[in-house]
């Protein structure tokens, strides 16, 4: 097979047959899909046109795993105690020096704990239990404390937070800066004059909160809503701000704020939730009331109100088997961002451990069915709707666990849920119920595991990661790229930091307690699914630092994934659902019956799995997009940053690592090698060729990042430019060769319109995409630049020096060479010699075998395609020396040198380029006075080229009798 030119210069030829590439792609998608296809909170629960309110946890399908159960005595916990940090020197000397009203919290986004001591604050960081910053200019007591985001444009850049202060008077604002500490760290620093401060009017704050854009609101004991509204002014700080009440219509600016006409109902706390711009409230008699936020401060109005016992009364409808006593209090309300739940919106937690599940959205029009028969959630918030309720552990039958009893706090987020219970003065529990580990159950099953603490809890969050970014896939798709979750947890004697283990980090203690062979491992296999499994056993083989991990993870990846068998494709694993009263009888889920992928093992299955997550968030990117600049210019730039190409480019390089070291203990090379050994022979080399090719494409995009793609768009086509923008990272790294060598060459056209050396750039690219730049690219582009160089040279010495060494790089080059721009370079230098060689040294490079001289000499039909293929390829080298003599002809004063080339063309020994010439003399008119009408000898092949030409048009005949060819060639 042979490969042509493009414009660029480089093989339009595939790196990698493309039908492997194929194989591997479709095989990518197929994961893709079946990671998308994962039930939904609302398709776990029930919730459906024709059920609109469901409950679980009351039978064995839909109820807990205890997560011991299947571990067989292995010490492995799915959230466990990472450290703890006790109470600063200082802090705990002040509160044994004095008798006083005390409050605490946690601020995960600066990662600081804060406590008051009546009028005294202290911030300090729960890292390290270090920084700790005091404020004592405040002369009433403080009840309360909150951090938040500034508005954007308000303050000046280096005030990253506001402090908000309560005491019984007043609210204080203050500004947060950080400076640069010891190895790296932040120090915090409070500026001690208040930015604000506003008087209370006789009403007790009981919580405040802020949202993402900088707005701040207030609970108070009287059940309002408040909102503190600042702006900024010319000054240094801004002084405008002012308190609105929201709960309050245009009588409450009448009537005195001691005057009320209601029972007390104080707002015991605010969640707010940004992705929607809802904010609930819980007040102290168990009312819910949800709020809608408009886009500018101060606009909210209530949406509705939903007391506690309409709440009741619709759960006890929903579970008619329980007493209504279980659904209340609710302690605690979460609020669902989008990345949370599309379809529910909040969640109350009571004090029994019942979460009920709430939406904004009309719970008929929450499941109206698409066109395509999914369920989505749309439309316009409207109240506040009970949807689902979910029992905790403890209800079902053969129930072994007491339910729940005095939960206190509670977080709920992506799948799972932290319930703080509290059991006496001194001790809690924390138990965890999670989805983590039963991601593809078609009923809302969840593993069940507690953690005993020593002291009370005073408050639980969860810890921002350090790699940000929320997402909707379940955990066992993206472990492989997040950090542990992990949560503080305080308390009168410090900060408790737990972490909830990924189910890699499960498997981890598994492989390190019991070994890969052990029945805890099959346990896990089986509970998971194996292809799930496999595919968690590679996140340790391929990442993990611990080399006894890594190899262990190996062996159990390659022994409990061997086995073939008929497996769906078209859906996750379903994995084991355990009976709590039973737990030697596996059950498994209901599910729609699957496509069958007969004889492919679950290894396999397990490594395209991983790399298809790996790939999840460039796959369907485009690569480009255009951006409108501050003066009006639409400027091309990347769509994904440079760090997320590099981190993608850091697990394929793991999992390059473990192919190389591994893929051939995965195929069989035998005589009993059956037709499914084959097939997934083939398989896996294509995903290894798909692996190699990817990172060499997304090493490219990288250094293509780091040159700024705006920076080198002058430097590409319009149609490439276009292309870009059209063009998925999927479709970049399975046929994407011709946009790969376009970008090659704007880098180089990049330092050669600089004038800068490409040594180091070549360098780097031979060894970031060997495949893509090649060695005879990198000679190519060096040749070029010598001729640049060549064309400024005034010493003539010199100058032919470069001439020589860059028409020797060029020859080695051939074919990988930009013909015309060199071509035009070369007739700069008037080095027509010099064009005359490199077009032959391509020529030579397309048809190493003569096949298109051959096709010509023995005129053989079209049909005859690879001769003719040949052949075209060698006359379109050789039309770039037809487009430098039609050039120099065109000159006025051009014949001379015309000539020259002319001449240097015809005494080449390839029959192919004369024929080129004779063909563009004779377009010309130009036979007669260059060849014929002049003494020199007539060139070799002219009589064959006019004989073929008269046999071809006999209207030719009249020219040839008056011509010199008569009188020369007469027989």
């Amino acid at each position: 097979m042979f490969s042509s030119l493009n414009q660029t210069g480089m093989m339009s030829a595939p790196l990698v047959a493309q039908d492997l590439l194929s194989t591997a792609g479709n095989t990518v998608e197929r994961m893709l899909a079946a990671d998308s296809t994962f039930p939904s909170l609302l398709e776990a629960t029930k919730v459906s046109q024709h059920c609109l309110h469901t409950a679980s946890g009351l039978s064995d399908i839909d109820s807990y795993v205890s997560f011991d159960s299947f571990l067989h005595g292995v010490n492995a916990k799915h959230i466990v105690s990472i450290g703890q940090v006790p109470l600063p020197r200082e802090i705990s000397q002040h509160i044994r020096a004095s008798h006083y009203h005390s409050k605490q919290g946690l601020f995960p986004e600066i990662h600081r704990a804060w406590m008051t001591i009546d009028s005294d604050l202290y911030l300090w960081s729960y890292d390290q239990g270090i920084d700790t910053a005091y404020f004592d200019r405040l002369t009433e007591t403080i009840t309360g404390v909150a951090l938040v985001k500034p508005r954007q444009g308000v303050f000046q850049p280096y005030v990253r937070r506001l402090l908000v202060v309560v005491t019984c008077l007043e609210v204080v604002i203050l500004g947060v800066t950080f400076s640069a500490g010891p190895a790296g760290s932040e120090l915090l620093n409070l500026i001690p004059d208040s930015v604000f401060q506003l008087p209370l009017d006789n009403v007790c704050v009981t919580t405040t909160v802020g949202t993402n854009d900088g707005r701040i609101f207030q609970g108070g004991d009287e059940g309002s809503l408040f909102e503190i509204v600042y702006k900024g002014n010319d000054g240094w700080f801004g002084k405008s701000c002012k308190r609105i009440n929201h709960s309050h219509g245009l009588l409450s600016l009448l009537v005195p704020s001691f005057v009320n006409f209601s029972e007390k109902d104080s707002i015991t706390q605010i969640a707010v939730d940004d992705s929607r711009g809802l904010l609930y409230a819980l007040t102290s008699k168990g009312t819910i009331r949800a709020y809608l936020l408009g886009a500018e401060p101060g606009n909210a109005s209530l949406l509705s109100s939903l007391s506690e016992s309409t709440l009741v009364q619709q759960a006890v409808s929903i579970v008619r088997t329980l007493d209504g006593s279980v659904f209340k209090p609710v302690v605690s309300l979460q609020a669902l961002e989008v990345t949370d739940s599309s379809h529910f919106h909040v969640v109350g937690v009571t004090s029994s451990g019942v979460r009920l599940y709430l939406t904004t959205l009309v719970p008929a029009s929450l499941v109206a069915a698409s066109a395509g028969g999914q369920w989505l959630g749309s439309g316009r918030p409207q109240g506040l709707y009970l949807v689902h309720v979910r029992m905790p552990p403890g209800y079902t039958a053969g129930a072994t666990q007491a339910s729940p009893q005095h939960v206190c706090r509670a977080l709920c987020r992506r799948g799972t849920s932290l319930m703080v219970q509290q059991r006496a003065e001194q001790a809690s529990v924390i138990a965890c119920l999670s989805r983590d580990l039963l991601p593809s159950a078609s009923h809302l099953a969840e593993t069940e595991a507690r953690l005993q603490l020593d002291d009370s809890v005073d408050e639980i969050v969860e810890l921002p990661l350090s790699i940000p970014g929320a997402s909707r896939e379940p955990l066992v798709v993206t472990q492989h790229m997040e950090l542990q979750t992990k949560y503080a947890v305080l308390s009168k004697q410090g900060v408790t930091l737990l972490a909830k283990q990924r189910p890699s980090d499960v498997l981890k203690s598994i492989l390190l307690g019991s070994g890969p062979e052990s029945p805890a491992t099959r346990g896990f296999f089986a509970f998971l699914g194996e292809e799930q499994a496999c595919a968690t056993a590679l996140v340790l083989a391929c990442f993990d630092p611990n080399s006894s991990v890594v190899e262990a993870a190996t062996r159990a990846y390659l022994l409990m994934g061997a086995e073939r068998r008929q497996a769906p494709v078209s859906a996750p694993a379903t994995p084991l659902i355990f009976n709590p009263s039973n737990v030697s009888t596996p059950l498994r889920a209901p599910t729609q019956a699957p496509v069958s992928n007969m004889g492919i093992s679950a290894r396999h299955e397990g490594l395209y799995i991983l790399v298809s997550r790996i790939l999840r968030p460039l796959w369907s990117m485009a690569t480009c997009k255009q951006v409108q600049t501050d003066n009006k210019r639409l400027v091309l730039t990347s769509n994904c940053d440079s760090e997320l190409v590099a981190a993608v480019c850091t697990y394929l390089e793991a999992v390059a690592a473990f192919l190389r070291r591994n893929l051939h203990l995965m195929v069989r090379n035998n005589q009993n090698e059956t037709f499914a050994d084959n097939e997934e022979k083939k398989s896996l080399e294509a995903l290894k060729q798909l692996v190699f090719q990817t990172l060499e494409v997304l090493g490219l995009w990288r250094i293509v990042c780091e040159h700024q793609l705006h920076v080198l768009a002058p430097q590409l086509s319009a149609d490439l430019q276009t292309q870009l923008t059209k063009t998925t990272f999927k479709e970049l790294l399975m046929c994407g060769q011709d946009v790969c060598g376009g970008l090659l060459v704007g880098l180089i056209g990049l330092y050669l319109g600089d004038n800068a050396s490409i040594d180091a750039i070549s360098a780097k690219l031979r060894t970031t995409c060997p495949s893509l730049f090649r060695s005879e690219d990198a000679a190519s582009a060096k040749a070029k630049q010598l001729l640049q160089q060549a064309q400024q040279e005034e010493d003539p010495s010199t100058k032919n020096g470069l001439l020589v060494t860059s028409l020797r790089l060029l020859q080695e080059a051939a074919p990988h060479v930009d013909l015309s721009a060199v071509c035009q370079q070369l007739l700069a230098l008037k080095s027509f010699d010099g064009i005359v060689r490199v077009c032959t040294a391509c020529a030579k490079a397309v048809d190493p075998y003569d096949f298109g001289l051959k096709h010509y000499t023995n005129e053989l039909p079209a049909e005859e395609t690879v001769g003719a293929e040949c052949l075209r390829r060698r006359m379109e080298t050789y039309s770039e020396a037809v487009n430098a003599l039609d050039k120099l002809y065109s000159q006025s004063e051009g014949h001379i040198n015309g000539r020259i080339l002319l001449q240097s063309c015809l005494r080449q020994s390839d029959p192919l380029l004369r024929e080129a010439v004779y063909e563009w003399l004779l377009c010309k008119g130009l036979i007669q006075t260059e060849l014929l009408q002049r003494n020199d000898p007539a060139p070799e092949g002219l009589e064959v080229f006019l004989q073929r030409l008269q046999i071809k048009s006999r209207g030719e005949a009249s020219f040839l009798s008056h011509s010199r060819f008569d009188e020369t060639f007469d027989p």
